[in-house]
């Protein structure tokens, strides 16, 4: 028997404001223009989106990333280096 997983947990919280929206995970990432298993690797915590993806998840949830728990590139003590660097 599979457990649903809890609304608590960031995975849990990006789903609820997807069916508070009216949004299924494919509908989501046609809006978004991403695949849509993008968005389902997203709301299963098995990656977190790039800045450009999550502001346009955010967009369309009417949210922040912070809300939905992302994780974004550039902030929180991550960074991305170029090369030369």
């Amino acid at each position: 028997m599979v457990k649903p997983r809890p609304l608590y947990k960031k995975n849990g919280i990006l789903l609820a404001e997807l069916m508070r929206h009216g949004y299924t995970i494919d509908s989501l990432a046609k809006e978004v223009g991403v695949h849509y298993l993008t968005i389902w690797r997203i709301a299963n915590n098995q990656h977190q989106p790039n800045r450009q993806t999550a502001d346009k998840i955010c967009a369309c949830l009417q949210t922040s990333p912070a809300v939905l728990g992302f994780e974004i590139w550039g902030e929180k003590g991550f960074s991305k280096k170029t090369k030369g660097e």
